[in-house]
């Protein structure tokens, strides 16, 4: 197939793509200056440097048919979208708008979205687990920004698949994630630092690793009854704050034979939110997807490859 991956130099698009390369030929849309992971690294891959929202970098990538595509682009998290509004706004609505536009006007067979567990609230309670037919309720500007490109989408007339991803985490040889709890406390081990905790460390979180997210696009890729479907794409479990830290120290002392301290500090309030856990029932019963990869072993994995 011919697939386009849009924002595909990022965390999860430039796994999947690995993933993708051996049966696929991949165009990378992405307006990060990184292609010189898809030329020394994955050289089958077709790297476009610009953005979604931008015309002519739409016409040059649609120049050759495209079966599939699987847009990743946009900014992420909602600290970085509320730092530029305007950009943000630019990249998730008018571009997935333009890209919804363009897909339509050349055949494109299948529209896959990466939305997020924020379309259903971030600091409002509601009851878990989380499930495809509850009510969109954002009450961030991310989370607003993706339910908005998610209404795009359906009302696109697109064969689309959204699929709703909890925290995604893992190792990736390509690039190394930015932020969030996982990657704070390894990058504190490997830094002789303490691992810093805000509040009491019981807040829950639904982690699924990279390896089952991309596992579970390639599934969707391939299967039509995903035509028109939204799926939750989680783990099924939750973990604490306070255990990913105590399970992260503990690698730390088996990797670096030191031991690292944890403390808990004050919680500002955008640190705190409720307990979100992903009903990923739909997506089993229907496609047949689960994830294989346990949290314990998906932590060492990245914290080894770095030693």
């Amino acid at each position: 197939m011919n697939i386009l991956v849009t924002g595909g130099g990022g965390f999860i698009g430039s796994y999947l793509i690995n993933d993708l390369l051996a049966k696929n030929h991949i165009i990378c849309l992405d307006h990060k200056n990184n292609s010189e992971i898809f030329h020394k690294t994955m050289k089958n891959v077709s790297f476009v440097k610009g953005d979604i929202a931008d015309s002519k970098i739409l016409n040059k990538v649609f120049q050759k048919p495209i079966d599939c595509v699987i847009h990743f682009a946009g900014i992420l998290g909602n600290g970085a979208c509320m730092e530029n509004p305007s950009n943000a706004v630019l990249s998730h609505i008018y571009g997935t708008q333009k890209l919804c536009q363009k897909s339509l006007e050349n055949n494109v067979k299948h529209f896959i979205f990466a939305s997020t567990q924020s379309v259903y609230s971030t600091f409002k309670k509601r009851k878990n687990p989380l499930n495809e037919k509850m009510t969109s309720e954002p009450d961030d500007f991310y989370g607003s920004l993706k339910a908005t490109a998610e209404f795009t989408i359906k009302n696109s007339g697109l064969n689309y698949t959204i699929l709703r991803f909890a925290n995604v985490f893992g190792y990736n040889q390509h690039i190394s994630q930015k932020g969030g709890a996982i990657e704070n406390f390894i990058k504190a081990v490997f830094n002789k630092n303490d691992i810093s905790i805000y509040g009491t460390g019981k807040q829950k979180i639904d982690y699924v690793n990279v390896n089952d997210v991309s596992n579970c696009i390639k599934l969707v890729i391939e299967n039509s009854k995903s035509y028109n479907q939204i799926y939750n794409i989680g783990s099924g479990e939750l973990h604490s704050i306070a255990d990913i830290a105590k399970i992260i120290s503990s690698n730390g002392k088996t990797l670096t034979k030191k031991i690292t301290k944890i403390k808990k500090l004050p919680a500002p309030g955008d640190k705190i939110w409720p307990d979100r856990l992903m009903s990923i029932q739909k997506i089993k019963n229907s496609l047949g997807w689960y994830p294989v990869t346990s949290f314990k072993h998906g932590i060492y994995e990245i914290m080894e490859k770095r030693i």
